[in-house]
């Protein structure tokens, strides 16, 4: 069956879109953020006689142009309502080109608001700058999730001076995406390419960092603060004296009434001096930071206990470890480098997993006491070195068997002051469910088992391979010398049955209505192969057979069929993974 476009643009509209929507779904992904994005194209015509004024692909998608009729007038309302335009420019070809810019951001939100407005999925809509392409000023779309990106840490300001920020890592990605996509419609071939973005996804993300990095510098009140972030991976990769570097910047301004100023430089020390700045980050300590306003720094110091946080003009640089560094806000953590590769931060450690972890492995236990644990775990995180907890139902046997690898101790209650000395050698500790202490400095064994991951150290493989071969029910904490949390085993989350029969339906539902457009079957595909774990017999045969179907008719119609893997019920996979309400019936 010939593809033909009705809502023609150009002839790449749809390997255009193809490939941008795989640009986004590679960066979300490197930066942590599952957000399931979508990416649209909306056209409106500017010049010669079309059949369709809007035109959008894809045009079997979930919106038709009709509903974007009304776009154009939302855009003249905003675009006169909008106190930049009174701004008057001496140059009259600068006061054009900012007007048509101004005219372009108007319609770009009332574009996202129209289409939030007919979305049924509950996404956030984000909308590009126009590129002229044909006939047509084309706006490169991202939607995604909304209710998963309000869980992302994100900061409420989003200009300063009329200078725009970014709020988060997310938005920057998604903004610089967007940036991009506008940028490629502008190329002859648009579309004819691969990769139409032209630019790696590392790189990507690198820019989106940086573009964070220099808001916060602007929200502080410097509008030139670019260096920053490339000061921070010099400053957290660079030794001193053999020493790796570990200490905290506070960024803010000068005369910030909430910065306390311990010790004032005479002539404040550029951030490009990178050696100087690395050698004053050796006089930091708990209670001692390096000042800085973006440009310089201008002494060491410390915030006041209370402060007035709302305005975001203030904001907290951590070196954790040699290459990795954070940024925060009042205790919000907005960015997360590592070796120069940037990322969402991820937090410690879920109260919420840790406590569904050790009630499941150690349910048999009549004096499982999870909130003395936890707070074990986080004094844990607080040390400055990494450790291990190993929490088992056997802890008084194991103590006698790991001898001489260990050193076993009349059982004790272990405090969170008790614990700290004990994470300064090497080995493991181990607890019993109650918290009690029998065991320290405990190397743990086990058969190599092909689970291992070569990327971790030995710490978080020898965990694996104890918890490979132990028959007792055991949980272990395994805390990094950055202060990161695993909770081992890993258990795949609890799941709701309603989730399973709605992900199988849809799958079922799109294979029944597939007519060649095969794009919103391959989309309810990926959902349900996310949750391929949980799936039941019958539900695996019915999903199977509706793709068997999809590939039946690809090739009937087009002459081509796409393998896959059939999906198969996980022989771990038993009733203990359904939240509690569903546990009524046996899985089977």
């Amino acid at each position: 069956m010939p593809r033909t476009i009705d809502q023609f643009i150009w002839g790449y509209q749809a390997h255009f879109r193809l490939s941008v929507q795989r640009s986004v779904q590679e960066v979300l992904q490197a930066i942590g953020a599952d957000l399931e994005p979508e990416v649209f194209l909306v056209g409106f015509q500017v010049d010669g006689e079309h059949r369709w004024p809007i035109c959008i692909e894809p045009e079997r998608g979930p919106f038709h142009p009709d509903q974007l009729m009304h776009v154009s007038d939302l855009a003249r309302g905003l675009y006169e309502n909008d106190p930049e335009r009174q701004i008057l420019h001496s140059n009259r070809e600068v006061h054009e080109q900012r007007q048509r810019l101004l005219q372009d951001q108007a319609r770009a939100r009332a574009l996202a608001d129209a289409l939030e407005a007919a979305d049924r999925d509950g996404r956030r809509f984000l909308v590009g700058s126009s590129s002229r392409v044909v006939d047509y000023d084309v706006y490169p779309v991202i939607a995604v999730l909304a209710e998963r990106m309000a869980l992302f840490p994100s900061l409420s300001h989003e200009q300063y001076d009329r200078i725009p920020t970014e709020r988060s890592l997310v938005h920057a990605a998604l903004h610089e995406l967007l940036r991009l996509s506008a940028r490629a419609l502008l190329w002859p071939d648009r579309g004819g390419a691969l990769h139409v973005l032209d630019t790696d996804t590392e790189e990507i993300v690198r820019a989106a960092a940086h573009n964070l990095v220099r808001s916060v510098v602007i929200l502080t009140g410097k509008l030139f603060g670019d260096a920053l972030s490339a000061v921070m991976d010099a400053v957290s990769t660079l030794p001193y004296e053999g020493r790796a570097g570990a200490g905290t910047f506070v960024l803010a301004r000068q005369s910030h009434p909430a910065v306390i100023i311990k010790l004032r430089l005479r002539s404040p020390v550029s951030l490009r001096s990178t050696r100087s700045v690395r050698k004053l980050l050796e006089m930091t300590g708990k209670d001692l930071s390096l000042l800085t306003d973006g440009n310089v720094v201008f002494g060491l110091g410390s915030l006041k206990e209370q402060f007035d946080s709302g305005d975001e003009d203030i904001f907290t640089l951590r070196i954790v470890s040699r290459g990795t560094w954070e940024l925060e806000y009042n205790s919000l953590p907005l960015l997360r480098v590592d070796n120069a590769i940037p990322s969402v931060p991820k937090p410690r450690m879920s109260r919420e997993r840790f406590a569904d972890t050790v009630l499941r492995v150690l349910w048999q236990s009549d004096n499982v006491d999870v909130d003395w644990l936890w707070n074990l775990a986080l004094a844990a995180a607080d040390a400055a070195h990494g450790t291990m907890l190993v929490v088992t139902d056997a802890a008084s046997t194991e103590a006698e068997r790991l001898q001489p690898q260990a050193w076993a101790i009349d059982p004790i209650l272990l405090t969170v002051e008790g614990l700290m000395p004990l994470t300064n050698i090497d080995g493991a500790v181990l607890l019993d469910p109650s918290g009690r202490c029998h065991a320290v400095g405990v190397i743990l064994d086990g058969s190599a088992n092909g689970n291992g991951d070569p990327a971790r150290g030995a710490r978080f493989n020898s965990a694996i391979r104890y918890l490979s071969t132990t028959t007792a029910p055991t949980v272990i904490i395994i805390v990094s010398e950055d202060g990161m949390i695993d909770v081992m085993p890993y258990l795949k989350p609890r799941i709701a049955k309603h989730v399973l029969d709605e992900a199988v339906q849809a799958v079922a539902a799109a294979g029944e209505h597939s007519t060649g457009d095969y794009e919103a079957f391959f989309k309810a595909w990926e959902r349900a192969e996310a949750l391929r774990f949980y799936f039941a017999p019958e539900q695996c045969h019915v999903l199977n057979a509706a793709r068997e179907r999809v590939e039946e008719q690809r090739w009937q119609t087009a002459g081509m069929r796409i393998d896959f893997t059939p999906l198969e019920p996980d022989p771990d996979m038993n009733d203990s993974y359904f939240i509690a309400q569903d546990r009524d019936a046996e899985y089977s």
